[in-house]
């Protein structure tokens, strides 16, 4: 397992343009383990809420057994992990886990229990 770090984007730009103080930037770092089968980003709903970010779209995705479901698509979410850094919007599920899988070749990671 690897650390990650994600950090609310809009946070950071607040930040750079002094709307916010650097302590005020919303953070939090948990485990990532990599996953080829990932989504682009996908965090649980707690961690979007102490990010502190907002639903601004949703996605449907088809799930294994066929069924399809919904999905709130996030503002974008900075993640750090070693020397590397993206930013993308992230997938929020509720009842996912706290652990991350990640494709760090394509940047794609899933929280999970």
């Amino acid at each position: 397992m690897e650390k990650i770090t994600l950090t609310n984007a809009g946070d950071i730009s607040a930040a750079r343009n002094g709307l916010i103080p650097d302590g005020n930037i919303r953070r939090v770092t948990t485990q990532a383990i990599p996953d080829t089968g990932a989504w682009p980003l996908v965090i649980n709903e707690e961690v979007r809420q102490k990010l502190g970010l907002a639903i601004v779209d949703t996605v449907d995705s088809s799930l294994a057994d066929g069924s399809s479901t919904e999905y709130g698509l996030t503002e974008p979410v900075e993640i750090r992990w070693k020397d590397r850094r993206t930013s993308q919007e992230a997938t929020s599920v509720v009842g996912l886990g706290e652990l991350a899988r990640c494709r760090w070749k394509e940047w794609t990671c899933t929280l999970t229990r």
